[in-house]
């Protein structure tokens, strides 16, 4: 049924193409201010170090304490992808140096509206998302699964698993 040599691929093609524009290019997140925490722990949310509003700074977890460190605003691009700001700093979640490799560190950067920039949000299901980067087509992950404060975010591949889930909420 994948291959244009099938004789329903036409048919298939096309729904999969309209299911792929609803998917992906309507917005599934609301343009707003949001904390985003961990599926590994619904205590620790991503926070801005210290909350720092210098360029390089680390995205990390930490406890849960209503900081502008640990609010975001999200806001809805194109085609299925964000921008996510620091509001602490006002700068953009960034890939570090638009790196393709897997385990690099996720930062905040000015604005450069660069595909280091921008994320794909992904239902993971029962209120979860993936967060992808549009540079790389790596996940947010929290680094070796591990819920202590100042825990490093990076992006690594797919695995599925609750480091790679997080709940965006108001």
């Amino acid at each position: 049924w994948k291959s244009n040599k099938c004789r329903f691929y036409s048919e298939w093609d096309k729904y999969r193409k309209i299911a792929e524009k609803k998917i992906y290019l309507s917005p599934i997140i609301k343009n707003g201010v949001y904390t985003i925490s961990s599926a590994l722990d619904s205590k620790k949310v991503l926070d801005i170090s210290v909350g720092s509003k210098k360029d390089g700074a680390n995205l990390q977890l930490w406890d849960f304490n209503k900081s502008p460190a640990q609010r975001f605003q999200i806001n809805y691009l194109s085609e299925g992808y964000y921008e996510i700001k620091a509001m602490c700093s006002g700068k953009y979640l960034d890939v570090e140096g638009g790196k393709k490799e897997r385990g690099t560190t996720v930062q905040q950067y000015q604005g450069s509206n660069t595909d280091s920039q921008k994320w794909l949000i992904k239902s993971a299901g029962n209120g979860y998302y993936y967060i992808i980067s549009k540079c790389n087509d790596l996940y947010f992950d929290v680094s070796g699964a591990r819920v202590k404060n100042g825990t490093n975010i990076n992006v690594l591949g797919f695995n599925g698993s609750k480091a790679q889930k997080f709940k965006i909420f108001n």
